[in-house]
C-alpha cells in the first residue's frame, strides 16, 4: 500500500500546485479593455513571464480563459480520484498474490469477486495463465483498467469497499465527489463547454471540493 500512498502524494502534489497557481491568478488586479467605441468592454488579468531570452513577457488571461482554468480543476481531481481507486484494488489483489494467498484462504466477498472476474475472462487466454491455479486466479483475473469509467464518487466508493468486506473510518462525508464526477463527465463528453461549467464556480469553492476529495480519499 506505501507505492499507492506515494502515487496518490504525488499526485495531490500535482493538483494542489495547480490550484496555488489558478488561486494566484485569479487573485491578480483586473484591467478593463475596450477594442474600440462600439465594442463591449470586458475584463483580462496579465501574468507576467521571461521569455528564452530572459526578456520579460506579460500574457494577457481573458474572463473565458479564467473559466477554462477553473473547470480544468474538475479534471485533475477527478483523475485524482479514480487513480487511487484503481490503485489501491490493485495493491490488494497483489498483495494477495505476493503473499502466496490461495483462493480458499479469501474471504468469502473477495471470493465472489475473483469469480466475477473469472467469468468475464476469456477461458482460452486465461487458461495459460494458471499454472497454479488456486493463486493465479486471484491475479490474472483482475483488470485494472475495468474497474471504473467515470464513475467514481462516494458511494460508488463505499460499494466497492463492501464488496471487498473492507469497513469505513471516514469522517468527512465525500459529497463533494458526486459534483466533481458530473462536471468532469460533463466535460468530458462535450456536453458543456469549459467557459460554461467555469462560470459557476468561484476559486474558493472549488478548493474546497478539492481538499475534501483528498480527505475523503
Amino acid at each position: 500500500m506505501q507505492i499507492v500512498q506515494d502515487d496518490f502524494d504525488a499526485r495531490a502534489k500535482e493538483v494542489d500546485e495547480y490550484f496555488d497557481f489558478v488561486e494566484k491568478l485569479l487573485s491578480a488586479k483586473s484591467e478593463i479593455e475596450r477594442l474600440d467605441e462600439e465594442s463591449t468592454a470586458y475584463s483580462f488579468k496579465y501574468f507576467s513571464y521571461a521569455d528564452e531570452a530572459g526578456t520579460p513577457c506579460s500574457l494577457r488571461v481573458t474572463t473565458d480563459l479564467q473559466k477554462t482554468l477553473k473547470a480544468n480543476g474538475f479534471l485533475l481531481v477527478y483523475n485524482l480520484v479514480e487513480s487511487t481507486m484503481k490503485n489501491a484494488l490493485e495493491a490488494i489483489i497483489l498483495h494477495l498474490f505476493a503473499q502466496g494467498i490461495g483462493f480458499d484462504e479469501l474471504s468469502n466477498k473477495v471470493k465472489i469477486i475473483i469469480l466475477k472476474n473469472a467469468k468475464s475472462c476469456n477461458p482460452e487466454s486465461l487458461e495459460p495463465l494458471l499454472t497454479q491455479i488456486s493463486s493465479d486466479i486471484i491475479k490474472n483475473t483482475f483488470k485494472k483498467d475495468e474497474l471504473f469509467s467515470g464513475n467514481v464518487d462516494a458511494n460508488k466508493i463505499r460499494i466497492t469497499m463492501k464488496k471487498y468486506g473492507i469497513s469505513s473510518r471516514n469522517t468527512v462525508n465525500g459529497d463533494c465527489l458526486l459534483t466533481i464526477k458530473k462536471e468532469r463527465n460533463a466535460l468530458a463528453h462535450g456536453d458543456i463547454s469549459f467557459t460554461e461549467c467555469g462560470k459557476d464556480y468561484d476559486i474558493n469553492g472549488l478548493i474546497k471540493y478539492k481538499d475534501d476529495a483528498k480527505a475523503y480519499l
